[in-house]
């Protein structure tokens, strides 16, 4: 089976491209090729899958790609100009510059044959590349792996989500299938879509490391609390600033390192920041801690699978939440988690009371765990294209 996956980019610590990127390393007993952008062209065969790189002429990369590339001049004058060209055009584009590339994908597509096509939905134009490959004659199988919905998504404007829904229904209807991350989005599909074609749950795995999973967890909260939170600030999402604001009043004997790409609003001697890091180096992060925290959404149905990796560690975890969303569902089956609603006060009151809670000590049970490890997701995955 020729399989094309098609992304915005392969790039450490981005959760939709180390989605791919798993994905593809896997599908070997596939003819997979991936199509993706970066600032360089080339195409390759590392005798595993064949990569495709579409390129941009440097005027494009400079005015609407330059978040993406990272292209800046020393002159703030041009930047400004840049910035007032890019303004101008997102009044008249719906989601955001990369519908720009899609022109090239067609191209690329009328020069190749494929059984099956999967799109991952990131950026959200992807969608808008449905109907395109419709019209330009591509008739094989279209797959549709989607994490965030685009329409009822907390994190967009809502005022727009009437425009936003017509756009996902459109490109949906003219798909085969549907992978989604979540069941809460598997529902939305069904039910305000009335999207019949079959959809797949299949969250982003993790891959397994040597800290996974110990065979006894032992913890006593009498010992000095060292806490590590990695991942996203964000504050309309997932606020840390209740969780931080505990802390800063709590005595050296709690300290929290925040590892995330922004630095957060609170600052205090207990509170360490790094900026985003690898894999390699977050391991690191995770030996040195006793406590993990796992800050849900406040709101959505939006998921993260952060928590997998996590509970894999075999460490205490602090949970943050403000509803039982699925994850919140899924935590409960594993006792080293603690749920604590994620509010200043609750999480002052656990760190004021936590040398009195029972020391933890339990011989764990992984198996439920197990089943999201990027070997069994990815042959999970390629059964569902493969099927009928």
């Amino acid at each position: 089976m020729k399989i094309l996956f098609i992304c915005q980019e392969l790039k450490l610590n981005v959760p939709r491209s180390i989605r791919v990127s798993e994905l593809i390393s896997r599908g070997t007993t596939n003819k997979v090729t991936v199509l993706y952008f970066d600032d360089h062209a080339y195409e390759n065969n590392d005798g595993q899958f064949r990569k495709v790189s579409l390129t941009f002429g440097n005027f494009m990369k400079f005015v609407f790609f330059r978040d993406f590339y990272k292209k800046r001049t020393n002159y703030s004058v041009i930047n400004k100009l840049v910035g007032a060209v890019n303004l101008f055009y997102d009044r008249f584009n719906l989601l955001d510059n990369w519908t720009l590339s899609h022109s090239k994908i067609v191209e690329y597509l009328k020069k190749t044959d494929f059984d099956a096509i999967s799109i991952s939905i990131a950026p959200f134009s992807n969608f808008l590349l449905v109907p395109k490959l419709r019209k330009a004659g591509y008739k094989g199988q279209i797959v549709l792996d989607i994490g965030d919905p685009l329409s009822y998504n907390s994190a967009l404007n809502i005022s727009r989500d009437g425009v936003l829904k017509k756009i996902e229904l459109s490109s949906i209807q003219l798909a085969n299938k549907l992978i989604v991350t979540n069941s809460g989005t598997q529902k939305l599909y069904r039910d305000d879509f009335n999207f019949s074609k079959p959809i797949e749950v299949l969250p982003n795995g993790f891959t397994v490391n040597e800290l996974f999973y110990p065979p006894k967890i032992t913890f006593s909260f009498n010992q000095k609390l060292e806490l590590v939170y990695a991942g996203a600030v964000y504050q309309t999402l997932r606020p840390i600033d209740p969780l931080l604001a505990a802390i800063k009043e709590c005595s050296e004997d709690v300290e929290i390192t925040v590892i995330a790409a922004h630095k957060p609003n609170i600052e205090a001697d207990n509170i360490k920041w790094h900026g985003r890091m690898s894999s390699a180096e977050l391991i690191d992060y995770y030996r040195k801690a006793n406590i993990l925290i796992y800050i849900d959404n406040i709101t959505g149905i939006q998921t993260s699978s952060k928590i997998f990796e996590l509970l894999a560690l075999g460490k205490p975890i602090l949970f943050l939440y403000s509803f039982e969303s699925e994850n919140y569902l899924f935590a409960k089956n594993f006792p080293w988690v603690i749920f604590i609603n994620n509010d200043e006060e609750s999480i002052k009151a656990f760190f004021q009371s936590a040398d009195t809670i029972k020391p933890l000590e339990l011989i764990p049970d992984y198996t439920k765990l197990k089943t999201f490890e990027w070997d069994n997701m990815a042959k999970k995955y390629y059964e569902f294209l493969g099927s009928s």
